[in-house]
């Protein structure tokens, strides 16, 4: 048990649990942004993807991933044809405030 008096081993536990932490927070927040029924709905008409901030170049190209984006309105973008798992992964990302169908 001496070689958990070693700093570096500390120093490594403690980032493994706080990448676990940060791991499991996106997941818990892609499914509180993104439920099934939503998704279904998602798969037929589009989504409207709402962001913590205008989106960039970054942004653009991360929902273009995702599938056509056809419309920029302030923090909303718009995307037809979604594959919805990668929506749903791109829903954990922290500056992505909501996703919700279009026309709600």
């Amino acid at each position: 048990m001496t070689f958990l008096l070693i700093r570096p081993v500390w120093v490594t536990l403690v980032l493994v649990l706080l990448l676990g932490g940060a791991a499991l927070d996106q997941r818990s927040g892609s499914r509180a942004k993104l439920t099934d029924s939503e998704a279904a709905e998602i798969e037929r008409s589009g989504a409207e993807v709402v962001l913590r901030f205008p989106p960039e170049t970054f942004h653009m190209d991360a929902l273009q991933k995702v599938g056509r984006v056809v419309r920029i309105d302030g923090d909303s973008a718009f995307v037809m044809d979604v594959k919805v798992n990668q929506l749903r992964a791109l829903a954990g990302k922290y500056w992505v405030r909501d996703v919700l169908p279009v026309g709600l």
